[in-house]
């Protein structure tokens, strides 16, 4: 039966209709069929099909309906941004009419003085005396200055109304443009990440990384090195490497080459052999703990990061390192480092609040770029997404775009709940995923930045796939692992 009070008979065997053939390319005149039909190639009950299309109309609807909300949420705020805006604005346009119309009146009051001195009492001669005196000694001269002196002074006053003027538009230009992140909040998204397993560790994991084969994954613990194998729905771990203090790993794209940095400011070269790792080499070019390192293979170049203020850039040939040069213009520790895509620019952040923007000539790295006026604390971590945007992650999250001069400016600023740890860009979905306490996943669409999922909890670590697919992340709570999954609604 199609509803309670309605059955439908097949027009061919007078029978009651209760089935669905459900077979890709059936005409849709015989896709409803009864008992006495036969040549149904994929069956489909008919109120299982009612109740999943309705609660996938359902699930639409609430996910569009949440859209509205969020849509007129951000318009009431601009609403009454725009509002505030109006009577701030005008209140410094009336100083400014204000202070306009005081200097016309004093200056006319100027132009109405009496050009002729007329003697009529003793007080005129003496007052003529005076003038006199000051005549010759130029000090009318100087009080005519003084006079053009006092119009500057007011122009500048005028100057700084203006400006004045120019921030309270900036200021809410800026606070408008941040509204944009949910601005396409009427996209509904058909997918989300869901746990599928978990895995109990008894350790912290930090770094965690996907392999090319985007259903293994290597974690680093304070003992060394594991794989952990998730594609048969089971967490199967190897260990690896036996190595202490990890704190950064980097693979070569055909996975037989590891490279790995540690608190004793060592970096090894490790190579796969018959299964197995061996150690082919090790060096120093830090005085201090490694915070961070970067391969990038189009051009043979390693690059670490470490507490001595220092980035290091290494040239790499098979199995060996080459440093060939210091750069020291951190004044903290350096704390994280980004390649862009094409390889042609690097980003490092330090505890100094700082982000330097690196450029490549002829594989000689220099300066291109420093910003340090925006973040108030240590930078945690930086990314660039295929536009070659740059996201910096500290008390919030900001975005940088590329002007017409190639150089970084500030786009806008996500705000967050708590101090941001790691930032992850995956190109596959165009996702950014913030990692504070919660785990929160952006879509990068068109210029705009738009919230997709929150992942709630408490989580210490996390990475995500090559092709998107899977998130990683180590819960603070019991240090459990969890594997999400993107999957449709």
């Amino acid at each position: 039966m199609l509803d309670e009070d309605i059955m439908i008979f097949c027009p061919i065997h007078n029978y009651e209709i209760v089935f669905l053939d459900i077979h890709e390319g059936i005409p849709l005149g015989e896709r409803a069929c009864c008992k006495g039909c036969c040549n149904i190639k994929k069956a489909y009950n008919i109120k299982e099909a009612k109740n999943k299309i309705n609660s996938q109309r359902l699930l639409e609807t609430q996910i569009i309906n949440t859209n509205i909300d969020k849509i007129m949420e951000e318009m009431n705020f601009i609403e009454k941004k725009i509002k505030s805006f109006y009577k701030e604005i005008q209140v410094v346009f009336n100083e400014v009419f204000l202070s306009i119309e005081n200097q016309k009146i004093q200056l006319q009051s100027q132009a109405n003085i009496e050009n002729e001195i007329k003697i009529k009492s003793l007080s005129d001669l003496q007052n003529l005396a005076l003038m006199i005196c000051q005549l010759e000694n130029n000090q009318n001269n100087n009080l005519f200055q003084f006079k053009q002196l006092d119009m500057s002074a007011y122009l500048t006053n005028l100057q700084n109304k203006l400006e004045k003027v120019q921030n309270i538009v900036d200021q809410y230009m800026t606070t408008i443009k941040a509204t944009k992140i949910d601005s396409e909040q009427q996209i509904v998204f058909r997918n989300n990440y869901q746990v599928i397993q978990t895995y109990q560790m008894d350790k912290w994991i930090d770094p965690i990384l996907f392999q090319q084969d985007n259903n293994k994954a290597i974690i680093c613990d304070c003992s060394g090195i594991m794989e952990i194998n998730f594609e048969n729905s089971k967490f199967i771990n190897q260990r690896l490497i036996q190595i202490n203090n990890i704190t950064g790993i980097c693979f070569e794209a055909n996975l037989n080459l590891m490279i790995i940095a540690s608190q004793d400011a060592l970096i090894s070269i490790w190579q796969k052999e018959n299964q197995n790792w061996h150690l082919r080499s090790q060096y120093k070019g830090h005085s201090q703990s490694i915070n961070k390192i970067i391969i990038n293979e189009s051009k043979s170049q390693v690059i670490s990061a470490g507490l001595d203020h220092k980035i290091v850039i290494w040239n790499r040939k098979e199995l060996k390192l080459e440093k060939q040069i210091s750069l020291k213009e951190h004044k903290k520790s350096v704390t994280s480092l980004a390649w862009n895509y094409s390889g042609e620019y690097f980003a490092s952040g330090s505890a100094d609040k700082s982000i330097i923007i690196w450029k490549s000539n002829n594989g000689q790295w220099s300066l291109h770029q420093q910003i340090s006026d925006k973040h108030q604390e240590l930078i945690s971590d930086i990314v660039f997404d295929d536009y070659d945007n740059i996201y910096t992650a500290a008390e919030n999250v900001y975005v940088w775009k590329l002007d017409n001069s190639k150089n970084y400016i500030f786009y806008l600023k996500i705000q967050t709940q708590n101090q941001v740890k790691k930032l992850f860009y995956n190109k596959n979905h165009q996702y950014l995923i913030i990692l504070q306490k919660t785990i929160e996943i952006w879509k990068i669409v068109k210029d705009q930045i738009v919230h997709k999922q929150s992942i709630n909890g408490e989580y210490y670590n996390q990475a995500i796939s090559i092709n998107g697919q899977f998130i990683l992340a180590q819960k603070y709570k019991n240090q459990e692992l969890e594997l999400f999954e993107l999957k449709q609604l």
